[in-house]
């Protein structure tokens, strides 16, 4: 049977610690020790460079009844929040009665027939309940302001 002292063993695994260090920083912080051992920093090195951020769902498979909407609709429903929001302002300065005012909000709804994507209607609504509510002179329900919808597109 061999015989090993415990200087001997300590030895030993010093050496193998000190060559799986090596190996480990040499594949995997190859560049920071290059880095390091030219004098600068890492972070002069990456000056300029954006940093890859890692997405977690980026190779996730969308949902099968997943439509993509269309960036011609974001930007009509864009356009037909800022109409509705002025048209909502000037209501409330004029102290319009509440069919005057969803009368006007129906004709703009009517000027945007291609809005078909229910969540885009959806957000619009929630948009208009909250903008009457913030100026306060009339609160139309949601049934009221899907019903313009319904009016407006048929």
């Amino acid at each position: 049977m061999l015989h090993y002292t415990w200087k001997e063993y300590f030895i030993v695994i010093g050496i193998l610690l000190f060559l799986y260090y090596t190996y480990v920083i040499l594949r995997y912080y190859r560049k920071d020790l290059i880095a390091f051992l030219n004098g600068r920093s890492i972070n002069e090195d990456q000056k300029g460079e954006e940093l890859e951020i890692f997405d977690p769902f980026e190779n996730r498979r969308q949902p099968k009844h997943f439509v993509p909407i269309e960036d011609e609709s974001y930007q009509l429903a864009e356009e037909l929040i800022i109409r509705i929001k002025a048209a909502v302002a000037e209501a409330s300065e004029l102290e319009l009665t509440e069919p005057a005012v969803l009368r006007s909000i129906k004709v703009l709804l009517q000027e945007y027939p291609t809005i078909q994507d229910e969540l885009l209607q959806a957000g619009i609504t929630e948009m208009i309940l909250e903008e009457f509510k913030l100026y306060g002179f009339i609160s139309p329900s949601k049934v009221e302001v899907n019903g313009l919808w319904k009016l407006a597109l048929n």
